[in-house]
């Protein structure tokens, strides 16, 4: 069964190799290697921030940590982003896990009326995984693809 928890220190080391691994380079907005000491201060800041939140959706049996999802918070608007173990793509956990974070999410912030995400047009599975759980395409622009969940 599939479970979701707010982040912490320890999940550190497994959200840097998840960023640096090539797929989820292309992926990603901002496809450059980070380096360990960047990650270490975004993580960090990152935990700490009022203005972003951060959730690790894992297998509950195993503790096996198989995503994290970012939500960006401005407001009334949250920016939702996911970023999927290299060892579970493909194997369709991508839509439990948004549904899971952004139920965790949305009980915890009850005044988010709008969760956005962008999405590179050539990221397929991220499309389809957004639309399954109801994310409604808005516009294309410069190959990112954006669309609204309305809470």
């Amino acid at each position: 069964m599939l479970s979701v928890r707010v982040a912490d220190l320890s999940d550190s080391k497994e959200i840097f190799e998840w960023r640096n691994d090539e797929t989820t380079r292309q992926m990603s907005h901002i496809d450059n290697i980070v380096d360990w000491d960047e990650h270490r201060n975004w993580f960090s800041s990152t935990l700490k921030s009022q203005s972003q939140f951060l959730l690790i959706c894992h297998i509950e049996e195993t503790k096996q940590k198989i995503a994290a999802v970012r939500f960006d918070l401005n407001k009334n608007i949250a920016v939702i982003s996911i970023n999927l173990s290299p060892s579970i793509r493909s194997k369709g956990w991508a839509m439990p896990c948004l549904k899971e974070a952004i139920n965790h999410f949305t009980f915890n912030f009850s005044s988010i009326s709008i969760i956005k995400a962008e999405i590179k047009s050539v990221n397929l599975a991220s499309v389809k995984a957004f639309e399954s759980v109801g994310f409604t395409f808005d516009r294309e622009n410069n190959k990112i693809r954006y669309y609204n969940f309305i809470v």
